[in-house]
């Protein structure tokens, strides 16, 4: 298994946790990877999707090292079912961007659902 984050504190905590060390770490940022293409049976997005500043260059460069017939696995916190919640989400929006680096009101369902490469 390996980890990639553009962040040395995320690698560092990681790092910390894994104490069986069956995982590698790699600095770097999704929207460039340091991989072949073809190279992974399974890419697994754990709270990223709603922080990348290109979005659609980060989920082409999963898709370029994802195998054939590979799987993405996404783990989010994306839109509500409530309206009135997404309402609230896209309101603070900006602060959650400043404050936090990313967005809470996306609904990640439907951008995956829009690249045909991807059955959700």
């Amino acid at each position: 298994m390996i980890g990639v984050d553009w962040s040395i504190k995320m690698i560092e905590e990681a790092l910390a946790k894994d104490d069986d060390n069956l995982m590698k770490f790699k600095l770097h940022d999704v929207e460039n990877l340091p991989f072949e293409s073809n190279y992974f049976d399974t890419v697994v997005d754990t709270f990223s999707l709603q922080s990348y500043y290109d979005r659609s260059k980060a989920i082409s460069e999963i898709k370029r090292v994802l195998k054939p017939g590979g799987k993405l696995l996404v783990i989010g916190q994306g839109a509500s079912s409530y309206k009135w919640y997404n309402d609230y989400l896209k309101l603070r929006a900006g602060l959650d961007l400043k404050t936090y680096g990313c967005v809470y009101h996306l609904d990640l369902q439907s951008i995956l659902e829009q690249d045909p490469d991807f059955e959700v």
